[in-house]
């Protein structure tokens, strides 16, 4: 088990160099510089292609960030990997339709990745797609999604190690009064010439070839040299339409920062089982955690505990549930308790949700105007999955059941003696969730929730025509919804090419503005109590059974086509980020 969430010390140990108090909380940053990123939409369709500009801030230590891409219909993981970054770098890359028609990223960039990306790109995986869909099908899904970006870790200048790792050359000595020895994961990295050393020298290989061995203690990561998290980060997408007239879109990243510095969350970049127990105490993916039949409040047994859906592996952490804050000095999974990942995944959630979300369109057909709106649920994810099988059912809707009374960090679960709790995700729910074939669809919680307006005040809430669903109520279709405006159906153009989660609406405005109203489900409960420790947030204020809206972020995308000028095309697109009313209930 090499997985850990390990609430260090920072700099009193690493070299003095965090200064940042431990964190307790996280939120969302209003400066777009934090500890975990969320780009809320990649898109590689047809001549489609995203571009990725991630930064580091930090002029002082390198990071250590998990780069996770996933697909838009059941934010199922289709790549991921590690990049070590330089202080104050700058790391691109490119995520175009490859040959086979998958998704390949591809970059120049002389950062350090795990594994490397070779100089020809990297495909996309479909291993954790549906086994019943054709090659075609699976490549598809790769194609749309949205990517998770984690700051693991801090690499220091200095650190103050107790042992050097294995093959290293360094001799450790006492550590000197500007700060400790010099850090061999931090010369690898560290761009020279607009390089980064990497593996050329012997002390470099070793500390980067570390990476892929077990850090289960605050002493061995900084062994490793990495030191807890501050965070740093930005990131800025941009979508081009490279076969119409190079239309491009742009946005940046949402940001969520800590208060303070963070847990160390890294997990070697390769495949292998993790400890089930483990596991569900480092994420709240349902299909990674154990799950239960036991009722709400019923003892949870040996005989009513099921094992992970999907066998989680090394490289499935961090995700954005796994605790990044909290706890006490020092401790690590083993101190975690089963509901943190929970706990921490709906407070992400609070912390992005909406009650409704108003923005323009344009589909003024005499400058061949169209208009698509993107709505990402980041943490969907960490409340229902859906579970892939060749045999029947195909498709299980699954949903997260394990967390106890009072809460435990017991090591093995199923012969602790607790109660299960009422552990299920406060903003997707049995009642709010349905299973469509493959996908999941979110209800609005409102029976009539899109109201359009034109451009001079008329309004209509009724008369919409929804492709292809048959419901009468707008339903978010999968993780990542693409909604178009007017286009005649969701097989039609439309600004983004979409297809695997695309709905389309039809209106008698050509132009104007429209509202979704989006009360969500009530819902209580949520992860146990904290235990003393355990890096559970604690909530602040009790979830009572109101609405709390749903955690959405997204944009509108439009297009046009505007009369030649002196022979040149004057195509032009626009990028609008949603205008939200704040779920501010608990």
């Amino acid at each position: 088990m090499a997985a850990n969430s390990i609430f260090g010390t920072g700099g009193a140990i690493a070299g003095q160099t965090n200064t940042a108090s431990a964190g307790t909380s996280l939120s969302v940053a209003s400066t777009g510089i934090g500890n975990i990123l969320f780009v809320p939409y990649y898109n590689a369709v047809g001549g489609n292609a995203t571009l990725l500009n991630l930064t580091n801030t930090d002029v002082t230590n390198g990071k250590v960030v998990k780069v996770r891409f996933r697909g838009a219909t059941n934010s199922d993981d289709v790549f991921d990997f590690t990049v070590l970054m330089s202080p104050g770098d700058v790391w691109t890359a490119k995520v175009a339709k490859g040959a086979d028609g998958k998704a390949v990223l591809s970059t120049s960039d002389a950062t350090v990745t795990l594994p490397a990306i070779p100089a020809g790109g990297q495909a996309f995986v479909t291993d954790r797609l549906p086994p019943t869909f054709t090659a075609d099908q699976k490549a598809a899904q790769t194609l749309e999604g949205y990517i998770e970006i984690l700051n693991v870790a801090n690499v220091p200048p200095k650190f103050n190690p107790t042992a050097a790792v294995s093959g290293a050359t360094l001799t450790i000595a006492a550590a000197a009064a500007n700060g400790g020895t010099d850090n061999p994961l931090f010369t690898a990295i560290k761009h020279v010439n607009g390089v980064a050393p990497g593996s050329t020298t012997v002390n470099g290989a070793a500390y980067i070839n570390n990476l892929k061995t077990a850090l289960t203690t605050e002493a061995t990561a900084v062994n490793a040299g990495l030191d807890v998290p501050s965070g740093g980060l930005y990131a800025n997408w941009t979508v081009i339409d490279l076969a119409n007239a190079s239309v491009a879109w742009s946005g940046e990243a949402t940001a969520v920062a800590a208060n303070g510095t963070g847990r160390i969350v890294f997990s070697p970049q390769l495949d292998g089982a993790v400890d089930f127990n483990k596991a569900t105490k480092l994420t709240a993916d349902p299909l990674l955690r154990y799950s239960t039949t036991a009722a709400t409040g019923a003892a949870i047994t040996a005989a009513n505990l099921t094992d992970p859906a999907v066998v989680p592996q090394y490289f499935d952490f961090p995700d954005m549930s796994t605790p990044y804050v909290g706890g006490a000095a020092g401790n690590t999974s083993t101190d975690l308790s089963y509901g943190a990942p929970i706990a921490q995944a709906n407070e992400l959630g609070y912390a992005l949700a909406v009650s409704s979300i108003k923005n323009e369109y344009l589909t003024d057909t005499t400058i061949s105007a169209f208009t698509d709106w993107t709505f990402s649920i980041p943490t969907r994810r960490y409340g229902v999955a859906v579970k892939y099988s060749s045999a029947t059912p195909n498709f299980t809707r699954v949903l997260n059941t394990v967390a106890t009374i009072p809460a435990s960090t017991t090591e093995p679960l199923s012969g602790a003696g607790f109660n299960n709790s009422n552990a299920s995700s406060l903003f997707f729910t049995a009642t709010n969730t349905e299973l469509s074939t493959h996908k999941i669809l979110i209800s609005t919680g409102d029976s009539s929730p899109l109201t359009f307006r034109d451009r001079e005040e008329r309004t209509v809430s009724t008369g919409f025509v929804f492709s292809p669903s048959t419901a009468s109520s707008l339903k978010f279709n999968g993780e990542v919804s693409v909604l178009s405006f007017n286009a005649g159906g969701d097989t039609t153009p439309s600004v983004l090419g979409g297809s695997i989660t695309r709905q389309d609406v039809t209106s008698a405005y050509k132009d104007g503005w429209a509202n979704i109203n989006i009360p969500g489900v009530a819902a209580t409960g949520g992860a146990a109590s904290a235990v003393a420790g355990s890096g559970e947030q604690n909530i602040a204020g009790a979830w009572t059974a109101v609405a709390h809206g749903l955690p959405i972020v997204g944009h509108a995308f439009t297009r046009a086509t505007g009369p030649a000028v002196a022979g040149k095309s004057t195509n032009f697109g626009q990028t609008f980020r949603h205008r939200y009313t704040a779920a501010a209930t608990r």
